[in-house]
């Protein structure tokens, strides 16, 4: 059964407003998930009309219903491999200062863990590493090849999605291109892209989701933009949370 825009808006609606719900949900996230086709369970659980009816004419949730909803709250295993690279190479160099790079990176290489079971530490420690080291230094090279073997591990067959080609080609956006001039070579150096164009590089976020206010003309003219979707702000708590933690805390958190 194929819903049309306005039923959807009205199911979203009365779910919000007038069912149990829950607190983290909004009304845009539940009309955008019955139009998403990777939400497939919430679309599969109103292609039922009782399931409709329920909802429509009663103000109903069932527990299935609920569990639904609350496992749109959750974050896919390959968002959360950006979601570690970009607080690793990005963020937590930033915010915690580090006075000695060489001497943490030594303490970093020191640390024992396995990329199978611990992936997300694995980028994290690495993309750390790459944003401490010197341009083309072996700790660099070293750590590049570690992100690569992780990438093709997981992500393999995804071509230009893979974690590694993404990392890549971010690198080459943000860096500097090598350039002759006089038979002289002079080496261009490694920049580490900002927060924003990594988040619009690696998890589909857009110039909008960073607007306030846009153009909706009329009497107004100015209006405030539609809220982001619940995926992209649970990325962006989730980075909000990393923000805060030390290097150990990090680490826990991608255990």
């Amino acid at each position: 059964m194929t819903l049309t825009q306005s039923k959807k808006n009205k199911i979203a609606w009365i779910i919000k407003s007038k069912c149990n719900c829950p607190d983290f949900i909004n009304y845009y996230d539940i009309k955008d998930a019955l139009s998403n086709t990777d939400s497939y369970k919430i679309r599969n659980y109103f292609s039922n009309q009782s399931n409709i009816d329920d909802v429509l004419l009663h103000a109903n949730t069932s527990q299935e219903l609920l569990s639904i909803l609350e496992e749109l709250d959750s974050l896919q295993i390959d968002e959360r491999r950006r979601i570690a690279l970009i607080h690793g190479l990005i963020q937590f160099p930033t915010v915690q200062r580090i006075s000695d790079k060489k001497e943490f990176i030594s303490k970093l290489q020191e640390i024992t863990y396995l990329e199978e079971r611990y992936e997300l530490q694995y980028i994290f420690i690495n993309a750390v590493i790459i944003s401490l080291s010197e341009s083309f230094s072996d700790d660099m090279l070293n750590a590049r090849k570690g992100l690569k073997v992780l990438s093709d591990t997981h992500e393999n067959g995804w071509e230009e999605e893979a974690l590694y080609s993404q990392f890549l080609q971010l690198m080459e956006n943000a860096g500097t291109i090598t350039k002759t001039s006089d038979n002289a070579v002079s080496k261009g150096r490694i920049e580490i892209p900002n927060k924003k164009s990594a988040l619009i590089f690696l998890l589909k976020f857009t110039n909008y989701d960073f607007q306030d206010y846009e153009f909706i003309g009329g009497p107004a003219q100015i209006g405030k933009t539609h809220i982001m979707s619940l995926n992209k702000r649970k990325i962006l708590d989730s980075l909000e949370e990393l923000r805060r933690l030390s290097f150990d805390d990090s680490l826990r958190y991608f255990e």
